[in-house]
């Protein structure tokens, strides 16, 4: 069964070397996304997509969405290629492949999360 809790518009750090300004960025500055089941990349700088994708799984993973849809578009395949490497670097991630037709084909990527199994009583 999916995640059928509310979209929760949540503050994060990502990772602080991505926003480091001689990357360009700016240090230690949050990221407020909604957290729930789908993330659309297209409005973040690709500088920030690592971090902004590592620390949305960890909330999804905390308030218990474990199908994930995570949308970087067609392009040129740039932010496709950071997702899936954040994605398999991630040990949260149990698998990753790209979106049926339907959910935006190969300008999507859908993973799933690991669940931990239940602790015994």
């Amino acid at each position: 069964m999916g995640y059928a809790g509310p979209v929760e518009e949540r503050q994060i750090f990502p990772d602080p070397d991505m926003d480091s300004p001689e990357n360009g960025g700016m240090e230690n500055e949050p990221a407020r996304i909604p957290v729930g089941p789908e993330l659309d990349l297209h409005s973040f700088p690709p500088r920030h997509v690592a971090g902004v994708v590592a620390a949305w799984i960890e909330e999804c993973h905390e308030i218990g969405i474990h199908r994930l849809r995570i949308i970087h578009g067609k392009g040129m395949g740039n932010l496709r290629r950071t997702v899936h490497h954040v994605l398999a670097q991630c040990a949260l991630i149990e698998s990753y492949q790209p979106a049926s037709e339907a959910e935006g084909s190969w300008g999507a990527t859908i993973a799933y999360i690991r669940i931990k199994p239940e602790a015994s009583k």
